[in-house]
């Protein structure tokens, strides 16, 4: 992949309806608020970037890290882009297994946290 395509700057449709770019991971409004109010309490917001890296298998689900980077310590050959405020970092070698995922909160009631629904296995 070559350096202006990892660095790909995608931003959310400004009115509904309209096409959004093509990008391997989409984050949901209520995902949306969480991570930026967890982003907004950490020292120097304005540089980090939500990393996103699939680390492995757990029998035929993947396993993801998830964490608040330095953008300036991103490879050269990292996919990042935008997706309201929020500055999402995903490592080449995950770029296609998160094809399609979407970062959600659980839908079981009284469950916190993070999901990342996945369609591939």
């Amino acid at each position: 992949m070559d350096d202006a395509a990892a660095t790909t700057t995608t931003t959310e449709p400004e009115t509904p309806g309209s096409p959004a770019k093509a990008v391997p991971l989409r984050v949901s409004d209520v995902a949306l608020v969480q991570v930026q109010a967890i982003l907004a309490g950490e020292d120097d917001a304005d540089s980090l970037a939500l990393r996103i890296e699939v680390t492995g298998v757990t029998g035929v689900e993947y396993t993801y890290d998830l964490s608040f980077e330095e953008r300036a310590l991103a490879e050269p050959d990292d996919l990042i882009y935008q997706q309201g405020e929020l500055v999402i970092m995903i490592p080449a070698d995950s770029v296609d297994p998160l094809w399609g995922a979407t970062l959600d909160t659980p839908s079981a009631p009284g469950q916190s946290g993070l999901v990342i629904r996945n369609p591939n296995r």
